[in-house]
């Protein structure tokens, strides 16, 4: 016997919804991010999965994620990245290779990760020294 699913508001989260639908699609969990974003600490990478048009500067990620400023200049320190932007870039970047490689269609990820112009996200690798996530495509 079936009983009923109940859903609340304050559950349907980004986080929450991604996890569902990436979970019922692709049968894969956020819990089970790949190797390449393993560098991540779990706290940022929720934080950023949960809101990642709002990671233009340290404050509004900061505003947006509920983690304070000084958590995340700990977590920069700690990763050896020397600006804000860098450690934003690189979540971006590897979010996106990871949707995008379990299928997830790539105009998807770029609304869901808030890339607008792609000539900006690929500015800011080149400035972190990273490689630009759809290179290869």
């Amino acid at each position: 016997r079936r009983r009923p699913v109940v859903i609340r508001r304050t559950h349907l989260t980004a986080v929450s919804l991604l996890e569902g639908l990436l979970r019922a699609r692709f049968g894969i969990d956020l819990s089970d991010a790949p190797s390449r974003l393993s560098w991540a600490p779990r706290t940022l990478l929720r934080a950023f999965l949960r809101s990642p048009r709002a990671v233009g500067t340290i404050r509004e990620f900061s505003r947006a994620s509920g983690l304070s400023i000084n958590a995340f200049r700990a977590i920069e320190k700690d990763l050896g990245c020397a600006r804000f932007e860098g450690l934003a870039t690189r979540l971006r970047a590897d979010v996106y290779k990871w949707l995008v490689s379990v299928g997830v269609d790539r105009t998807v990820v770029e609304e869901y990760l808030g890339i607008e112009d792609r000539s900006h996200l690929r500015r800011a690798c080149t400035m972190a020294g990273i490689a630009v996530p759809w290179h290869g495509e």
